[in-house]
């Protein structure tokens, strides 16, 4: 079935139309062949599909190849999700090369992700959950987007690639609870290799751990409303870090404060930032900041003498 299923990419070229693929070899996809799959694709056993064409997928990715990677690293293929709630799975995770989010709903892992070349975000939500999706080239471009945007649960995050001293967005939000779009720029501040993350947490940061009142004395009226997590996953350069805001919704803040637990958790004002006004978003950036041993970040209102909940420093 498959060795007659090549023969026609390589001969026609042509618009395929199938129901379901179940993968146990090689699949190979030639350049300017368009496979349509209605239902799921599913990577079994050896499996291994190397894709110079596109797949344009109504139903689910499901990759149970313990081996291989279901995608040979340097196809330039593209995958299109063009269904509903479509969902990536699998035993193992898959490295897309394009990957676009079309059709309708929301698209979601259940097992870590990476794109290789461009991440088409377009108007829909990719929902990382509880994985990390990582989009490994360090081009500016490198994602792009209309309205919409990655959400994550905790531990979730989408991870970039950064080489540049240009601003990389971070298109984070989230459609639970208040719909929110608040995403991240980091500016590097040299032109070394790193990898960041970013997780836009929609609840107040006290919900998971770190609460709102517990401060250095110098932070007050902390955001409890949502929060950032920026990761560092490799690197040692400097970023600038921008974080977006909605100032008629969210209320006006003035600073940025950093989760730390020396000398005791808590969180601690960063060094002073610069605010932009804009519609629909506003921002606040703070310039060089080169600590990331603890993930969460968030925005405050006023900075008091000394606040009557804070824990002090000895």
């Amino acid at each position: 079935m498959y060795r007659l299923m090549f023969l026609i990419f390589f001969i026609l070229k042509s618009f395929l139309l199938f129901t379901q693929i179940i993968n146990y070899s090689s699949f190979n996809i030639s350049a300017g062949t368009n496979v349509y799959v209605l239902a799921d694709f599913r990577n079994e056993s050896n499996g291994s599909v190397d894709n110079s064409g596109t797949i344009l997928l109504h139903g689910n990715w499901e990759n149970n190849n313990l081996s291989n990677n279901a995608f040979i690293n340097s196809s330039p293929g593209y995958v299109r999700l063009i269904g509903g709630n479509q969902i990536i799975g699998g035993s193992n995770s898959t490295n897309f090369y394009n990957l676009s989010l079309e059709g309708t709903m929301i698209k979601s892992l259940n097992i870590n992700a990476e794109v290789e070349g461009n991440l088409y975000l377009n108007d829909l939500e990719l929902a990382t959950n509880q994985y990390v999706l990582y989009v490994s080239n360090p081009a500016i471009n490198a994602i792009t987007f209309t309205t919409g945007f990655v959400s994550s649960n905790t531990n979730g995050y989408l991870s970039r690639a950064i080489n540049s001293t240009l601003p990389y967005i971070f298109p984070v939000g989230s459609s639970w609870g208040t719909p929110r779009y608040r995403p991240v720029e980091l500016i590097p501040n040299n032109t070394t290799a790193q990898v960041m993350g970013v997780r836009f947490a929609n609840n107040s940061p006290t919900n998971e751990g770190f609460d709102i009142n517990t401060t250095d004395g110098q932070v007050g009226n902390i955001n409890n409303q949502f929060f950032h997590n920026i990761h560092r996953i490799s690197g040692t350069a400097p970023n600038d870090i921008v974080i977006y805001y909605d100032s008629q919704s969210d209320g006006v803040f003035n600073e940025i404060a950093h989760w730390d637990d020396q000398p005791t958790p808590r969180w601690e004002a960063t060094v002073t930032a610069t605010s932009a006004s804009g519609t629909p978003l506003s921002s606040l950036s703070i310039a060089s900041w080169n600590d990331y041993t603890l993930s969460p970040f968030a925005l405050y209102g006023c900075t008091p003498s000394v606040q009557p909940n804070s824990i002090q420093a000895s």
